[in-house]
Formats: C-alpha cells, structure tokens, sequence
C-alpha cells in the first residue's frame, strides 16, 4: 500500500505548494502552541484548563492506578479530586470512561511527574503517528500532509488518545497484506477504545483476512485479561456500573454537541429530540457498514479499503469529537492519492480542513460533517 499525490492533484495545486505549504502550518501550530503554553501559569493555561488540556484526566487516571485505587477512576468525585490534585483547573469534570485496558496505558505517563509524562504522551502519540504513515508507505510529502492535517494537531494539542487509534488502525492495514498476524495484534490494541473496534474486525471477517482477524481477537482479548489481573475484577465492576452512565449522556444534552462531528450529533444540534435521532444514527450505521463491506468484499485496493473503514467508523460510532477526527486522515488520504476528478480533490480539500470547521459550522447551525464523510465514503466505495 503507497499513498502518493496522483498527478491530477500535483497538476491542481502545484509540487512547490504541496511541499511548502503543509510544513508552513505545522510551523505556525507548533509557534501558537508554543506560545500558549508560555502563558500558563502552575499547569494552567490562559483559558483555566491543565497545560496538555485533556491529558490531566489520564494522568490522574494512572496515578490512581498506581496509588491501587484503581475503580476509583470511574467514581467522579474521585477522579476530580485526583485531577485537582495535579492541576487547579476551574473545571475538574472530565471523566474517563476508557475500559481497564486503557488505565494500563495511562499508567505508563502516569509513573513520572506530569510535565515529562505530557512529553512522553505527545511523543508517543506522534510515534504512533509516525509508525503508520511508515507502515502505510506514505512518503515524504504524504507524511507533511498528515502531520500537518487539523485532526491530528487537535489530538496532539489536546492531549487526547485519538493519534494513538490513528497509529493502531493504520499500521495494522499498512502490515494487513504482508504481515497479517502482526496487522491484527497491533489491530486489538484498539480494545482501549471498543467503539472504534467493532467495525474493523467484521471488515476483516467480510475481506476473509482469518489470520489477522483471530490475532486481533487474541490481543484484545489477552489486553482485558491483563487488565483483569493486573487491576482487579472490582475495576470492571466499576467501568460496567458506569456505561449507563454514558448512555445517559449522549441523549441528555450534556455534552458538548457543537463538537461532536457524528449523524447523532448534528440532529440534536438540528433541534431532533434523542429518540428519534438514535434511529437516524442506527440506520446511517447499517447504511456505513454495508458500505464498508461491500469494499472489503471485493478486495479492493489496500488504501481504499483502509480508507473505507476510517470514514465508515467514523459514521458509524455516535460518539465522537472533532480531535477524532484524526483518523480520517486514511479516508483522505485515499481519496487524494487515487483522485479521478476535480470534484474528488475538491471533497478530499473540505475533509482535511473538517476538524478545524467543526465548531463553525455547528455556530451557524450547519453540522455537515456526517455528510462530508458519507460522500467521502461514497466516492471510496465506487473506486
């Protein structure tokens, strides 16, 4: 699999733009970000949240994981404590509802003190980055282009896991044709975040890849027995007592919907009540994995197959936000290599700038996110 700008783009924008531009952005990001955390103040940032935003809640997860508090990460009076602990930000509620094989991994930043874990968490996350661009064959100008794509910057900013599923997913299908057991040990590493899981593994029954798909199976299912027995069956108990929870959450308008870039979201923004939007974001599920499969069915090109899935779960899963969005780099990144036509350059242009229109386009009352990603999903299933 080599994803490679087809001639029609290096006709539409230009080889000195395609190569200058991306590290333009990711110099001017890298100065923003730089610069704001020179403002911060004792862990905290202009804006009252921790240095590395999100990143405060999983390390204070792994520090009650090696306090052996670990159920305590899903009781939120616990976790906020733990947070102010280590940062005081105005606002402590930022709960943590990975699975236990995910505290394994927020233990690891965990064991130094916050400052040099959010180091080795932002250098992991790029990593892991790194790894798939390597492991998809993505050369030197694609590399740019990702890097400097808003979904993966966001994630990185962010302090958030999403470079993390953006490296498991896309090294497990740069390795699928040569390497199909290593594709699908890595490929169950995405058990810290089940719902991005799901999809993957039925493509890889659908495409007949047997032996990725039971190493996939073996290392999620040997990631939970780990936690099991490192954690404790009581840690469990905890993250399953709090799934209603989060259930709850997404049709309680609590969350942040201006941000979430899924089919459920965008209706709730729309003013469509709970119930029927669910049954929108059902049937837009079927619709995206019926798709999914159709590709993996026929054994279509490596790319587009990887591509196919990122747009499909990202279809698929209700609950998203737009540093998610970072996995949508291999949906773009399939589209702009293999690009036919204007009208697909023009598609893949809109879906690499998403991230960064998300909460615009929720401002103005125009949440077409899920329906950038549908098209883009169309135009991969009729290559």
């Amino acid at each position: 699999m080599r994803h490679a700008p087809s001639e029609r783009l290096r006709e539409a924008v230009g080889e000195e733009r395609l190569r200058t531009y991306p590290m333009l952005i990711v110099v001017v990001a890298l100065v923003a970000w730089l610069g704001w955390l020179g403002l911060s103040h004792q862990r905290i940032d202009p804006a009252g949240k921790a240095v590395g935003a999100d990143f405060v809640a999983f390390h204070s997860a792994g520090t009650l994981v090696w306090d052996g508090r670990a159920p305590a990460v899903y009781d939120q009076e616990a976790l906020e404590q733990a947070v102010l602990a280590t940062a005081p930000v105005a606002n402590p509620h930022l709960p943590v509802h990975y699975p236990p094989p995910a505290l394994l991994g927020f233990a690891v930043p965990a064991a130094l003190p916050y400052e040099a874990g959010l180091l080795l968490w932002t250098a992991l996350s790029l990593g892991s980055v790194l790894t798939a661009l390597w492991a998809l064959g993505t050369g030197p100008l694609g590399g740019r282009w990702a890097l400097a794509y808003p979904g993966v910057l966001l994630t990185v900013f962010n302090g958030q896991t999403s470079g993390f599923v953006l490296g498991l997913l896309g090294t497990a299908m740069g390795l699928l044709a040569t390497r199909p057991a290593v594709a699908g040990a890595v490929l169950g590493g995405l058990v810290f975040k089940p719902n991005y899981l799901g999809l993957a593994l039925l493509a890889l029954a659908v495409g007949r890849e047997w032996r990725a798909l039971a190493a996939a199976i073996a290392s999620a299912v040997g990631a939970c027995a780990l936690a099991w027995g490192v954690l404790g069956a009581a840690t469990w108990s905890a993250w399953l007592a709090q799934a209603d929870e989060v259930r709850g959450l997404l049709g309680s308008g609590a969350l942040p919907v201006e941000k979430m870039p899924t089919v459920f979201a965008a209706l709730l923004q729309l003013g469509v009540p709970a119930g029927p939007a669910q049954l929108v974001q059902a049937g837009v599920a079927v619709g995206a994995t019926v798709a999914v499969c159709a590709v993996w069915w026929r054994g279509s090109d490596g790319s587009v197959r990887a591509g196919a899935l990122a747009a499909g779960t990202l279809l698929v899963t209700p609950f998203a936000f737009d540093y998610d969005l970072a996995l949508g780099w291999l949906a773009i990144a399939a589209l702009a290599s293999g690009a036919r036509t204007r009208a697909e350059l023009g598609l893949a242009a809109v879906s690499w700038a998403l991230p960064l229109a998300v909460p615009l386009l929720a401002f103005v009352h125009l949440p077409l996110a899920p329906v950038v990603w549908m098209l883009v999903l169309a135009a991969l299933v009729r290559r």
